[in-house]
């Protein structure tokens, strides 16, 4: 084995332990592995599938040889997630996933779920609310969001997050999202948000691609579908990874912002696509928009294709589109993030006490400035 594979599989392993409050909430569903597959630093692509064979292939081998293996740290790692797949393979199933404040110490950790596994903890509410879905939910629990998201719900909702702009880094626009859910999603509210920013990365290989020149924050840009959804899509338009040096800001990788939204309507599904680039002056002039020409209509492309991927998946038909759309208030000089997480943030308070926030007739479309388009 070479250093650098030897190396990768430590990190591995290594982010596996990290993450075993998850594991331990989620006790080895698919979310869990695609998850961490998503969050690993790899110059090729690693799916949860392979993530999970891996572990597989290693477990086994390191349980099937009785002899002496050398303490090299891969081997350590491997051992201590043995340790943590041994240790919730004893414990009860849980009925509702629940994290601490922080990741716990492993002595921490295998008390709080003996705590819940069956009663629920004596002391403490659950936390994050149970009516996320298992993809959803390890996106919330992220150890680097813990501090920022720990706690809200509609009941405490804290502070939210400063609205993303063109610069704010993935994980930070990914607490944004994760936060306006937390506050606003009961279990019987008709929308859903996708709790992570989309880019135009086709596949996992191009979204490690940017890894080096944003520091590894395009590793956030994952998301797990759904058909009928509002999204945030911010994304980025610059040179390829080896053209520029590793940094740690966004000033390298500026983002343009538009929303996206499958919805239900009549016996089919319309798409609303609310660009800020189309009505607003000061953004449709802007020189990175005008450099970018081919890979904005490259992305505008992304939509369609990815439209009809969904479309295809809730087995229904695309009836109408909407395109443009401008917010009541005045830009002010935002950024096409801001006016879109903005609006997308409007959108989800409209959809309060179990309202479909869409549900409109087309002379309120023409209102919130968006023009019906062809299918």
């Amino acid at each position: 084995m070479t250093r650098e594979a030897e190396a990768c599989l430590l990190r591995v392993f290594q982010t596996l332990v990290d993450r075993a409050d998850l594991y331990g909430n989620l006790r080895g569903h698919s979310a869990f592995y695609t998850t961490v597959a998503a969050e690993l630093k790899t110059r090729g692509e690693l799916s949860g599938e392979a993530l999970k064979d891996i572990d597989e292939v290693f477990v086994r081998a390191r349980r099937g040889d009785s002899g002496d293996w050398p303490k090299t740290d891969l081997n350590m790692a491997v051992d201590t997630w043995i340790y943590v797949k041994d240790l919730f393979a004893g414990l009860p199933p849980i009925k509702a996933m629940s994290l601490s404040a922080r990741p716990n110490e492993m002595g921490a950790l295998t008390a709080q779920f003996h705590s819940t596994s069956v009663a629920g903890p004596a002391d403490n509410k659950l936390w994050p609310p149970t009516h996320f879905d298992p993809h959803e939910l390890a996106l919330i629990a992220t150890p680097e969001l813990r501090s920022v998201l720990f706690g809200k719900t509609p009941q405490t909702p804290g502070n939210m997050p400063m609205i993303p702009s063109k610069a704010t880094l993935p994980l930070d626009t990914r607490a944004f999202l994760c936060s306006l859910a937390l506050i606003n999603y009961q279990p019987d509210s008709k929308w859903n948000l996708i709790l992570a920013p989309v880019s135009n990365f086709r596949s996992p290989m191009e979204r490690r691609q940017w890894s080096i020149p944003s520091g590894g924050q395009s590793l956030y840009c994952f998301t797990s579908g759904k058909v009928l959804s509002i999204v945030l899509a911010t994304p980025w338009f610059g040179r390829p990874w080896g053209a520029i040096p590793s940094v740690d800001e966004s000033s390298l990788c500026p983002r343009l912002g538009f929303a996206i939204v499958l919805h239900k309507y009549a016996d089919g599904l319309e798409l609303i696509i609310f660009d800020p680039i189309s009505r607003y002056a000061h953004l449709k002039n802007n020189p990175q928009v005008k450099a970018n020409l081919s890979s904005f209509f490259g992305f505008r492309q992304f939509i369609r294709d990815n439209t009809e991927a969904a479309v295809q998946g809730a087995g229904r038909r695309l009836i109408r589109g909407w395109y443009g759309g401008k917010l009541e208030m005045p830009a002010n000089g935002a950024d096409s993030v801001q006016l879109a997480s903005e609006w997308i943030r409007l959108l989800i308070l409209a959809g309060g006490h179990g309202q479909d926030p869409l549900a409109v007739d087309d002379e309120k479309w023409n209102q919130w400035g968006f023009e019906e388009v062809q299918i």
